[in-house]
């Protein structure tokens, strides 16, 4: 049962089903992460949302709109994971 409201969030997955920001039943704190060498910044304001990198990247990743009741670990409604794009190194 869900105590609150539970809306899309952004996630970032490497190519090897690695979850850099978003991922594992976990909603993060807007900031900095390091993917694969690079700094991604997450930014969170409300429902906006963005991932700012500056390249390049070592591996393939991919932007993730994660919705539906990812935020519930028991996931009885069912958990949507809808491909926005690659992000692929030159």
């Amino acid at each position: 049962m869900e105590t609150k409201p539970c809306t899309s969030f952004l996630a970032l997955k490497g190519s090897y089903d690695t979850y850099y920001v978003n991922g594992n039943w976990k909603i993060q704190l807007p900031g900095q992460v390091d993917v694969e060498g690079t700094k991604v910044i997450y930014d969170r304001k409300g429902t906006w949302e963005r991932l700012i990198a500056k390249g390049p990247t070592k591996e393939p990743l991919h932007v993730m709109v994660r919705s539906g009741s990812c935020c519930r670990k028991d996931n009885e409604g069912g958990c949507r994971d809808n491909w926005a794009g690659d992000l692929v190194p030159h």
